[in-house]
């Protein structure tokens, strides 16, 4: 084998080392997504509680509806932060 030979060798050597670097980044940018998307997920059942922690049935529901349905909104979003 010449000098040119190997030096061809050690290139292909090279690509194939930085396909598997972008390969292995690329898998943990999508595990890191799908993380983030399994713990956004809210069961009906906690969607349901927030609901009431927000709109107390005994308070009624039509009084200040307006900032009542941006209360839940955001106590649905800090849940999902928490999971």
């Amino acid at each position: 084998m010449n000098a040119n030979e190997l030096a061809d060798k050690l290139d292909l050597i090279n690509e194939q080392q930085n396909l598997q670097i972008q390969a292995a980044t690329m898998l943990r940018k999508l595990q890191a997504e799908n993380d983030v998307l399994k713990g956004n997920k809210l069961t009906n059942k906690e969607i349901e509680d927030e609901w009431f922690k927000v709109f107390k049935p005994e308070s009624g529901i039509g009084k200040n509806l307006t900032n009542g349905v941006y209360d839940f909104a955001r106590a649905i979003l800090r849940k999902a932060q928490e999971k």
